[in-house]
């Protein structure tokens, strides 16, 4: 079949008949369309064709001059590339000595939270920057175990797994100016670094996060908590990054005590497969919060 169309400005004349005498059925006009409905030469110069859902003949003179052209066919549009999705960043794992600074391993609308807060400190005048994004299960243990099996100073009362830092919904922020101690608290040459934290922990509240009376450098997530977590029940929208980060760390120190692993692997809806690796130990205390602010990494 052939999509035909008149090119004349005077328009085309279809008849009944392939014959000049024959009943007129219509006048095409300029820039009308017709299919010619088969191949054939009909008396001796006719084609056969189809235009206002009625069939008749065209005179094959006219089809070979300015009066009735073939249409070229529109070319197929090419299709847009379809993007590959995104594969998630997983950071490699780093000792339990050191904090981990990579905000993508947050739970995105925290995230956003606490990217607001740190903008709004800058307005302010407040040098805070972050010590602490999302912590391991396996550095949660090795601070719990410091004034305990460990010498040192108790800087948490939150094992692995009971602390809103294992899931990406926390993280801490400290002092950022050149030679104050980052935890400074007290009056300095003058300054009021007390009234600083204060400050910030205003600014936090504004951003939609919560503090903890006793946790200075300590921003969170409201509206849950590590029990709450543990079991699956996940804040929405955490992104790619933080679920195949959380997942990672679900399947590396898994410990059936405090989390349940299946629920969790679904409700971050990637892989159920894979072996976990044996847990460390986890103890059985359960106290709320993480306790008295870190002081910094020894690197």
């Amino acid at each position: 079949m052939q999509l035909l169309e008149v090119t004349a400005r005077s328009g085309l004349v279809i008849r009944r008949m392939p014959d000049g005498n024959a009943e007129r059925i219509v006048a095409m006009p300029f820039g009308m369309r017709a299919e010619r409905l088969d191949g054939q030469v009909w008396n001796g110069g006719w084609y056969r064709i189809r235009a206002y859902f009625s069939g008749g003949y065209v005179a094959e003179g006219y089809s070979a001059s300015a009066y009735l052209a073939p249409v070229t066919p529109a070319p197929e549009p090419t299709p847009s590339p379809v993007e590959a999705p995104a594969v998630p960043r997983l950071h490699p794992l780093t000792p339990p000595e050191t904090a981990r600074r990579h905000t993508e391993e947050l739970h995105s609308g925290f995230a956003r939270r606490l990217t607001h807060l740190l903008e709004s400190c800058k307005r302010k005048g407040l040098k805070f920057k972050l010590f602490e994004a999302y912590r391991t299960p396996e550095r949660q243990a090795y601070l719990f175990e410091q004034g305990r099996s460990r010498p040192g100073n108790i800087v948490t009362n939150a094992d692995a797994w009971r602390s809103i830092h294992n899931y990406g919904l926390a993280a801490d922020l400290i002092l950022d100016i050149p030679g104050i101690n980052p935890w400074e608290t007290g009056t300095v040459e003058g300054v009021d670094y007390m009234a600083c934290w204060k400050r910030m922990r205003r600014l936090a509240d504004k951003a939609g996060l919560k503090t903890l009376s006793w946790d200075l450098p300590h921003v969170e997530m409201p509206g849950t908590s590590w029990q709450a977590l543990a079991k699956a029940d996940l804040p929405p929208g955490g992104g790619a990054d933080w679920a195949a980060n959380f997942d990672r760390m679900v399947r590396r120190f898994a410990n059936p005590q405090v989390l349940d692993g299946p629920a969790l692997h679904a409700a971050l809806n990637l892989d159920q497969t894979a072996t976990p690796r044996p847990a460390r130990r986890v103890s059985d205390a359960t106290p709320e919060g993480d306790g008295r602010a870190l002081q910094p990494d020894a690197a």
